[in-house]
């Protein structure tokens, strides 16, 4: 991902690119010395023709052709000591150009960065201080949101607790209301209940007094009996006031009607007493 300069940073400063004439002198020595050879080799060859065509002459022409050679070396030596000096000469000025040039391009490479730290610091310096500003802002801003929503909450609970409080009352009495209204209705079937009772009470007692004379105890006695023996057995299947045994006088209020063992007509009575005192059943309960 690209580096992107942020919004406060606008640097206004930029680095010049160098100028190539340091690398200059390296090239032209360079060139120099190529030209150099191939004069050097231009001429050599130029002499051995020279010296090939002075080989086939005839011998007297040696010596005058020899010191033109002589003469024509001693001037190529002069021109080439020349050249030499020359290539030197421009070499040094070129060099010592070179160096101003690199001198100066230092120069200003380090003043240009130097302003470029100055101008950077100051551009961060004011993005530092404007986004600390805005950071501010944002900070007081949520801040006041926070504050008007806790607000707004606290207003939201209050009406909600006075909501929930009202029902919860409501309700509480209405539900105490049906409660006592519940109680009352009990306490009020309950007295009842207990007048009742007491009259029940009361009636048992009248009822103990009834039945505490034996007399009068046995009438209710024989008068349940016969109702029981009404709903039990047909009229056929037992008797009332009849004598159980031959020879006695005795009458028993009801017995049962059943059949013999021996003469299939002989009849054979089961009496029943409704007069049992009721202390020998206690007693014989109690056994």
């Amino acid at each position: 991902m690209p580096y992107k300069i942020p919004d406060g940073l606008n640097p206004t400063c930029r680095i010049p690119k160098l100028t190539p004439a340091v690398a200059a002198p390296s090239f032209y020595h360079t060139w120099r010395l190529s030209l150099i050879e191939i004069l050097l080799t231009v001429i050599i060859i130029l002499l051995l023709i020279t010296i090939g065509l002075l080989l086939r002459k005839s011998s007297r022409d040696y010596s005058d052709h020899f010191e033109a050679i002589k003469n024509a070396i001693n001037l190529f030596d002069n021109n080439l000591g020349k050249v030499d000096q020359s290539i030197r000469s421009d070499f040094q000025r070129n060099r010592e150009e070179s160096n101003k040039i690199a001198k100066e391009n230092r120069e200003e490479l380090s003043k240009t960065l130097h302003l470029f730290s100055d101008t950077f610091s100051t551009n961060v310096k004011d993005f530092n201080q404007r986004t600390g500003e805005k950071l501010e802002k944002i900070r007081e801003t949520v801040e006041y949101k926070l504050q008007a929503i806790q607000e707004d909450n606290s207003k939201k609970l209050e009406k909600m607790r006075e909501t929930v409080d009202e029902k919860l009352h409501k309700t509480l009495e209405t539900r105490l209301g049906e409660s006592f209204k519940i109680v009352s209705e009990n306490l009020e079937k309950v007295q009842k209940g207990l007048g009742e009772m007491q009259n029940l009470a009361t009636g048992v007692g009248d009822l103990k007094k009834v039945l505490s004379n034996v007399k009068t105890r046995g009438v209710l006695g024989e008068y349940q009996l016969e109702n029981i023996l009404q709903q039990l057995l047909t009229p056929a299947q037992y008797a009332k006031n009849i004598k159980t045994k031959k020879g006695s006088d005795g009458f028993v209020e009801f017995a049962i009607r059943l059949p013999g063992r021996q003469q299939i007509d002989k009849e054979i009575w089961l009496p029943l007493d409704s007069k049992f005192p009721i202390e020998d059943f206690q007693a014989l309960m109690d056994a």
